[in-house]
């Protein structure tokens, strides 16, 4: 499959391949182990 882009949309489209999937705030930091957790509704 070919995908014919521009200059902006092949800079759009590897940003959307290359986004993080994970929530930002979902994930929390805890002290003093430096451990980064995680929480989803499968947490819950």
């Amino acid at each position: 499959m070919r995908v014919d882009l521009g200059g902006r949309d092949i800079f759009v489209l590897t940003h959307y391949i290359l986004r993080n999937p994970f929530s930002v705030k979902k994930m929390t930091l805890e002290s003093p182990t430096d451990m980064v957790i995680y929480r989803s509704r499968l947490n819950a």
